[in-house]
């Protein structure tokens, strides 16, 4: 009877670490450690009672996701009572064990059977949002618990990576309700149990954000990719094109919501009151379909649309979305409290500077005290590629005026929400550290390392400067808030913060003073630049049943060109135009000198609405420079004095005239000079 008993163990062990070992398959260790653990779970498993509570265990969370939706809520409720009490009987071992291998591969099965089929999510969303969050309560709440016990520790860190896993597959999504739900329960783990992780832990947590954050930009930079810089082409550039397909397999409701989506990503604020989206009454027979971006290259142009790169509009949008409030996410980490970096960008950075902050408190903001360099570095790069993607995006006038088409706008799209916001909490939380550590900066050894000696900038696992040992017991312990801020103190890392500091300053100020020597900001505007462009895509666009709201897996491929040159459509750019007669097509010339100029105010419009962003950013720099007390003032002066300066020429705005003016008249109150 003990051999079935121990077979059936065994057997289960066996399936559930390989479903493990396929949501890791690059951690090994991990893996080895888990198996210690079920065996030592197997050897003080004498009478057989954990096998039969965790076939129970078993039974329950398999029966989840397929029982009636009526019954789910309560199963659920008991499921994790249940793993509430296991924690403490039999222990934090078995607990761990249930969790990594039947909890979290349970919930990661829901998320990929609802990616095959699109209504799933109609019946299981509330129950499936139910268990996620439980699941995260549960391990935010027993993370401390876990740590704190002699073997058990060994297991936290595979949990924390198919949690995070787990989230990385809510996030990329292609439905906002699944999306946000992997977006706030990340943030919810972070800032409830991120002041007890270790460096281990911690280091886990870091590089999951950085995958998560690669794949929410992964659809905009291989559209962006398509496009050279400041081209205005609607299509693609060199050897790549790209082509709209449009499909009737969406409601007015869904494309209605898309709509605010898409104004929320692609619009700032102050932009969204003139691009709200069309109401209910003024549907037409366009908006039962959606938009899908076909991107091949020439040589494959033989081949059909099914067998090449293919992007959705939903797809692009909502990752971008989950990429906007991960980027907040991490301002929460980085800065300060949710609550105090709430609103748009514009709204945030405030004449006071991006967040207040009392003189007299020195602590460093938000969880910036647990986090190690290595990867307070990691969370810098995923600010950085945040800011690159989006100045890319902008830098692209004919794909900005693409998305402008099928969102509806009424001027052109573009991503300055995101590429501000990441920047600004990039360069905010230098000039925090520089406020807490600056005292430690010596103006001597700060200009050895602008001037001359060579030191690594960019700290990584795999750099030198990442060999920085922190030491730790058995069984390792969180590690304490002063303990990294030691770390910040060595001669490696004040280079890293300084040069990174030297450059994103210099960075912001180059960029906004181009913003003022050119006559023409930006090129890319509504699509009135584009009616002398030859259409490359002429084929006629095959005829559509009129019949309203049908859904229809057929495609039908558009002509970019005739799209963008509809600007005046009243309702969807793709509506087929009509035989205009000699009077009608009159009129149609007149209306078209009417929208030249109005492109030209457009433009002027686009222009100013860019200079604002970035005077903002420049406000805050100085605002941040200002309020530094007088000794860590000095220290960094020479980081950030050239970019201060090179700004009195080229810079018209008062405010920021202002500001220089104030740093210069503090430095020569410090230097006796006035």
């Amino acid at each position: 009877m003990t051999e079935s008993h121990d077979k059936v163990w065994d057997d289960t062990w066996s399936q559930t670490s390989s479903t493990v070992s396929t949501l890791s398959p690059d951690n090994n260790e991990n893996s080895s450690s888990s198996t210690n653990t079920a065996s030592s779970i197997v050897a003080i498993d004498d009478t057989g009672i954990l096998r039969v509570w965790f076939l129970l265990l078993e039974g329950l969370t398999s029966n989840i996701a397929t029982s009636p939706k009526r019954f789910q809520p309560m199963i659920i409720e008991l499921l994790f009572d249940i793993l509430r009490s296991v924690t403490t009987v039999p222990g934090p071992h078995f607990s761990m064990f249930v969790i990594s291998n039947l909890v979290l591969p349970m919930l990661h099965s829901w998320v990929q059977r609802g990616s095959r089929k699109k209504s799933y999510w109609d019946t299981t969303l509330h129950n499936f949002k139910h268990a996620c969050g439980l699941a995260t309560q549960l391990i935010a709440e027993e993370i401390g618990h876990f740590l704190g016990v002699e073997g058990a520790s060994d297991c936290a860190p595979i949990m924390l990576k198919q949690l995070i896993d787990l989230f990385h597959e809510c996030i990329i999504q292609p439905v906002e309700a699944i999306a946000r739900l992997g977006c706030s329960c990340l943030r919810h783990l972070l800032l409830s149990a991120g002041p007890q992780f270790t460096e281990e832990l911690w280091h886990i947590v870091c590089k999951g954000i950085k995958q998560i954050i690669d794949s929410t930009l992964k659809q905009v930079k291989e559209l962006t990719a398509c496009f050279e810089p400041c081209s205005t082409s609607v299509s693609g550039d060199g050897n790549l094109t790209v082509k709209i397909v449009a499909r009737r397999d969406a409601t007015p409701a869904e494309n209605l919501r898309l709509m605010q989506i898409a104004k929320q990503v692609f619009l700032l604020e102050s932009q969204t009151n003139a691009s709200s989206p069309k109401s209910d009454n003024s549907l037409d027979d366009d908006d039962n379909r959606s938009y899908i971006f076909v991107l091949a290259n020439i040589d494959d142009r033989d081949k059909p649309d099914s067998a090449k790169s293919r992007i959705t509009f939903r797809a692009l949008t909502v990752s971008l979305l989950s990429n906007q409030i991960l980027t907040q996410m991490l301002g929460s980490m980085l800065l300060e409290s949710a609550e105090s970096i709430k609103g748009s960008i514009l709204s945030t950075i405030t004449e006071s500077g991006l967040l207040k902050r009392n003189n007299e408190d020195s602590s460093l903001p938000g969880l910036l005290c647990y986090l190690s360099p290595v990867n307070l570095g990691i969370l810098f790069d995923c600010l950085m590629e945040t800011y690159s993607t989006a100045h890319d995006y902008n830098n692209r006038p004919g794909l900005r005026s693409l998305i402008q088409k099928l969102a509806r706008f009424s001027t052109s799209s573009n991503l300055l929400r995101q590429s501000i916001t990441s920047f600004a909490f990039y360069l905010n939380t230098l000039f925090q550290i520089s406020r807490h550590d600056g005292e430690n900066f010596s103006i001597s050894n700060i200009k050895r390392i602008l001037t001359g000696e060579k030191v690594h900038l960019d700290i990584s696992p795999e750099s030198p400067a990442s060999n920085i040992k922190v030491e730790q017991s058995s069984p390792p312990k969180t590690i304490t808030g002063d303990k990294y801020r030691n770390l910040l103190k060595g001669d490696v890392n004040i280079d890293w913060i300084i040069r990174r500091l030297y450059e994103a300053c210099n960075q912001i100020s180059c960029t906004y003073q181009k913003l003022h020597q050119s006559d023409t900001l930006f090129t890319e505007q509504d699509s009135g630049f584009l009616d002398n462009i030859s259409s490359t895509l002429s084929s006629p666009s095959p005829q559509i049943s009129p019949q309203k709201y049908t859904e229809s897996l057929s495609e039908e491929t558009l002509d970019v060109h005739k799209l963008m040159k509809n600007s005046n459509s009243k309702f969807s750019p793709f509506r087929h135009k009509k035989v205009l007669t000699d009077a009608q097509l009159f009129y149609e010339q007149q209306n078209q000198q009417k929208h030249q100029v109005s492109q030209q105010a457009k433009k002027r419009e686009d222009e100013l609405l860019h200079l604002a962003a970035w005077s903002q950013l420049i406000i805050s720099m100085l605002e941040l420079l200002l309020g530094l007390p007088t000794l860590q003032f000095k220290s960094v002066l020479p980081a950030v004095f050239p970019a201060v300066t090179s700004l009195i020429n080229t810079v018209h705005e008062q405010k920021v005239r202002q500001l220089v003016c104030d740093v210069v008249r503090r430095c020569g109150s410090i230097y006796g000079i006035i």
